[in-house]
């Protein structure tokens, strides 16, 4: 994916639509791409390099959330199967989904094994925010040099 610039005749590669934290990076850098063509090269070197770290960490980030958010969809899906496991009698046969088929188990277990199932999605989804948490900093940080840089080489505006 990657555009054209008329003004300068350089392919600068475009970030997905539903990314607006990479789009305000573009924005950021658009000015370091009408530098003249005896520019500094090392600068829009470093300069494409951060902007490429940065569109992937984004992305990572977005996968990131999701991640979170499927857990702790799983999570919520546990815990209300449970509790309505919790309204019914001890005798009763409950069937656990293997593969094609059903198996037959004791309610104790059932419960047993959906409520170490709902405890692993929460654990995963905090670990998700976590990882959520420093792909935001990473990001920050990245946002911040990559301004550093450009005010520095004098490569646009502020």
């Amino acid at each position: 994916m990657a555009a054209l610039d008329e003004e300068t005749r350089a392919v600068r590669p475009r970030p997905p639509p539903s990314n607006p934290r990479a789009t305000t990076v573009l924005a950021l850098t658009a000015a370091a791409f009408c530098l003249p063509s005896n520019g500094p090269r090392r600068a829009l070197q470093e300069l494409m390099a951060i902007q490429t770290r940065l569109v992937e960490q984004s992305n990572q980030l977005q996968t990131a959330r999701t991640a979170q958010q499927l857990k702790l969809q799983e999570h919520k899906r546990n815990d209300m199967t449970l509790r309505e496991l919790e309204k019914l009698d001890d005798n009763v046969t409950t069937y656990r989904a293997v593969g094609r088929m059903f198996l037959g188990t004791t309610l104790a277990e059932a419960r047993e094994d959906l409520a170490a199932r709902r405890d692993k999605a929460k654990a995963d989804a905090e670990a998700a925010g976590r990882n959520i948490e420093a792909l935001e900093r990473s990001l920050a940080q990245g946002e911040e040099s990559l301004r550093e840089l450009v005010q520095k080489k004098g490569l646009g505006p502020a």
